[in-house]
């Protein structure tokens, strides 16, 4: 983290038991902190620590204090391991005499004494090694480089979501202000962590997803229509922008009932490529919601900013009033232009008074 530290037990770190914590920490506490890999290995009492919980130990980023490049560490925890386990049995077995045990461990010193020139993985799957063995996002959140563009996106969060579940079931009354609501339209964006598939009565394929924003954990149920158009999106770990229905259950928490689900990589890039375009008066320039205000509706400017609201998206929009200068809206009120937003807005303002 940028703001502080975060301390995370080793016992939560998967296929690390309780031996292989007392062997490190007796190692730590015996023979001081290790300045790489080699000293790490070398340190431990090897009888309790097998290759399986070193490699989560590296994929969790737990030996990230003595070298970030995990890559590296990959490359030779295993060949380091073995040979370890294999001078301490012969040592215990008394098969090796202290002057041909010497000369090894000097030997495998100067041959393996540094670590392989190679790249680290890329910042996607060193997070996504950090939540399969930690079951969290720790040093980074995978959304994280999608923060501006997704709160122009999204109208609902998963903290939306669970604070209308706990009022609901404390018996509450929702707030008289509360922008949640069973049936609304709406669209959230978020990182696939679980899907469950299934064939609905008429034998066609369905699925119940878990995706999480950067508030919490949603549900999604993704019926047969929806999966067969986005069956290529739906995977664990796909990053994806998904607009539906919410959907309340007594004594569940809210769903959403996806309509569409898109990429969010491939949206965020086609925004990006349509700002340039349209910096450089390019095609992107042609990316443009125009609404002409009707006089009657001179005083309605609220109801046109309800349904933008509603329709969050990339793309521009710009108001022209009956009188006076057009205006272009701000990125918050930006839409997503589609059919329904289109047959919202036409009812409103007249469907000669909307381009796109």
């Amino acid at each position: 983290m940028q703001e502080g530290k975060i301390r995370f037990g080793l016992l939560g770190v998967k296929n690390v038991g309780e031996g292989a914590i007392e062997a490190i920490v007796k190692a730590r506490e015996t023979k001081g902190l290790p300045k790489d890999i080699f000293q790490f290995v070398s340190n431990l009492d090897t009888r309790e620590v097998n290759k399986k919980a070193l490699e989560s130990l590296i994929e969790a980023g737990a030996l990230d204090s003595i070298d970030e490049n995990r890559a590296a560490h990959m490359a030779v925890y295993e060949g380091l391991l073995e040979s370890a386990q294999n001078s301490s049995r012969k040592n215990l077995e008394g098969q090796m005499s202290l002057f041909q045990l010497n000369a090894e461990e000097m030997e495998a010193g100067e041959i393996s004494g540094k670590l392989p020139k190679v790249a680290n993985f890329p910042k996607e799957q060193l997070i996504a090694m950090e939540k399969e063995m930690l079951g969290v996002y720790l040093s980074e959140h995978p959304l994280k480089d999608y923060q501006e563009q997704i709160g122009r996106l999204v109208t609902v969060t998963a903290e939306d979501l669970a604070h209308v579940a706990a009022a609901t079931e404390s018996g509450e009354a929702p707030a008289a202000d509360t922008k949640v609501f069973d049936g609304m339209r709406a669209t959230m964006a978020g990182i696939i962590t679980h899907k469950r598939t299934l064939f609905d009565k008429s034998n066609k394929m369905m699925a119940f997803v878990t995706m999480e924003d950067l508030y919490g954990e949603v549900e999604l149920v993704v019926f047969s229509k929806t999966y067969e158009k986005c069956a290529s999106l739906i995977e664990d770990d796909s990053l994806i922008i998904v607009k539906g229905t919410v959907n309340f259950k007594e004594g569940e928490m809210p769903k959403i009932l996806a309509g569409e689900i898109l990429s969010l990589r491939e949206t965020s890039q086609a925004a990006k490529g349509a700002g340039a375009g349209a910096g450089a008066g390019g095609a992107g320039a042609e990316a443009l919601v125009k609404l002409k205000i009707p006089a009657e509706l001179a005083d309605g400017l609220e109801k046109i900013k309800e349904i933008l609201r509603r329709y969050k998206g990339e793309t521009p929009v710009v108001l022209y009033p009956a009188a006076g200068k057009p205006m272009k809206a701000p990125p918050d009120l930006w839409v997503s232009g589609s059919e329904d937003f289109q047959k919202e807005m036409s009812a409103l303002i007249g469907a000669e008074n909307l381009k796109i």
